[in-house]
C-alpha cells in the first residue's frame, strides 16, 4: 500500500458525511415531492365534494327536483369515496417512503462503522 490510499480515507468521511449526505437529503426531498405530487393529493383536497367525473343532473323540465338532488348528492359521494381512497392511498405512499429514507438516513450514517467491522470479522474468520 502506498501512502495514498491512506490519504484517501479522511477524503472518503468528509465526502460520505458532507456532500452525499446533503445529496441524498436533496433526493428525498425531491422523490417525497413526488409521490405527493404524483397522486395529487392536493388538488383531490380542493375538490373533494365535487361530483365524480363532472357527472350530474342538469336541470331537465321533465324530471323533478328530487330526481336532480339525488342524482346529484349520489355523484358527489361518489366523488367523495373515490377522491378520499385516493388521497389515502397517496398518503400511505408519502409515508412509507419518509420511512424509507428515514432509515436510509440512519444506514447512510452508521455506514462507514460497518467497514471496520466487516474487516476484523474477516480476519478472524482466518484466525
Amino acid at each position: 500500500f502506498s501512502m495514498w490510499y491512506f490519504a484517501l480515507i479522511p477524503t472518503y468521511f468528509v465526502w460520505h458525511y458532507t456532500i452525499a449526505l446533503a445529496d441524498l437529503k436533496r433526493n428525498a426531498k425531491n422523490i417525497l415531492w413526488f409521490v405527493f405530487n404524483f397522486f395529487s393529493i392536493e388538488i383531490l383536497f380542493e375538490s373533494l365534494f365535487s361530483p365524480w367525473k363532472r357527472l350530474s343532473k342538469d336541470v331537465d323540465p321533465h324530471s323533478t327536483f328530487f330526481t336532480n338532488l339525488i342524482i346529484n348528492t349520489l355523484m358527489r359521494f361518489v366523488g367523495v369515496f373515490v377522491r378520499g381512497g385516493t388521497i389515502l392511498f397517496g398518503l400511505f405512499f408519502t409515508v412509507v417512503t419518509l420511512a424509507v429514507f428515514i432509515a436510509l438516513f440512519v444506514i447512510w450514517i452508521f455506514l462507514p462503522l460497518l467497514m471496520p467491522a466487516l474487516f476484523l470479522y474477516g480476519i478472524s474468520y482466518f484466525l
